[in-house]
């Protein structure tokens, strides 16, 4: 942005945020950080109010993907294969990837299981490139409110999984619908977090957000953002 600014031959920029700043709090996912007073302890890469820094605030213990340091991670008590660990951003999971079949494209599933109520809450497809988080219906954090033109995506903090429901897209709405000041209609932007990006292991760089898995041999590794997956404040274990 610095560079852009230089070559339009503007005057001069100014930064926003000398570091990252983990107490801010955006008005998209603020309901979803309980308690507000517990922000600091962890960081939300899904809130841009904490992600606007010159310099990263990076927390202590987080690892790259496909970093070699997965291997010292426990497996998950009953499921052989599957390691996890859990840092101020993400849930991290490695587990052996599907098998790919010639001239079939990689395709792995998984299931999380994050709310007391039977059944698992979200669903993940992950292809070689590309994936997909879904939501159980009732337990979509973002619920359509309101009626013809006038409808909004606002929180639902009493969110409860539907027994046997279908699974949804996690959607919200960072731009409502507008009218300008000369009868233009700006129709409301939809925006969905669960789509997730794959690509090369990338051991120099633990903080590359717009990556969300990666492959390495037979297994993959995949990164979750606490907010992604219904927990309102990992440093004290809630959803």
């Amino acid at each position: 942005m610095v560079r852009q600014v230089e070559d339009a031959g503007l005057a001069g920029s100014a930064v926003f945020s000398l570091m990252d700043e983990w107490f801010k709090r955006n008005w998209l996912y603020q309901e979803l950080e309980r308690p507000a007073d517990h922000g600091v302890r962890w960081h939300n890469v899904m809130d841009p109010e904490e992600n606007y820094g010159l310099i990263a605030a990076d927390p202590v213990g987080e690892v790259p993907l496909c970093g070699p340091g997965t291997a010292r991670w426990p497996e998950v008590p009953g499921i052989p294969g599957v390691q996890a660990w859990a840092t101020a951003r993400y849930l991290h999971l490695v587990f052996p990837s599907g098998l790919k079949l010639a001239g079939a494209p990689r395709v792995d599933t998984l299931a999380l299981d994050t709310h007391p109520a039977a059944g698992d809450e979200f669903q993940i497809v992950l292809g070689d490139q590309t994936g997909r988080l879904t939501v159980n219906a009732g337990y979509q954090p973002f619920k359509l409110r309101g009626g013809g033109e006038q409808v909004y995506y606002l929180p639902d903090l009493q969110a409860v999984p539907e027994a046997d429901g279908p699974y949804v897209s996690f959607l919200t709405m960072p731009n409502a619908r507008r009218i300008g000041r000369d009868g233009t209609v700006y129709p409301p932007q939809l925006d969905e977090p669960g789509q997730l990006q794959g690509g090369p292991t990338e051991p120099e760089n633990a903080r590359r957000a717009t990556q969300d898995f990666c492959r390495t041999g037979a297994r993959v590794h995949l990164r979750l953002p606490w907010t992604l997956i219904g927990v309102t404040d990992p440093s004290e274990r809630r959803s």
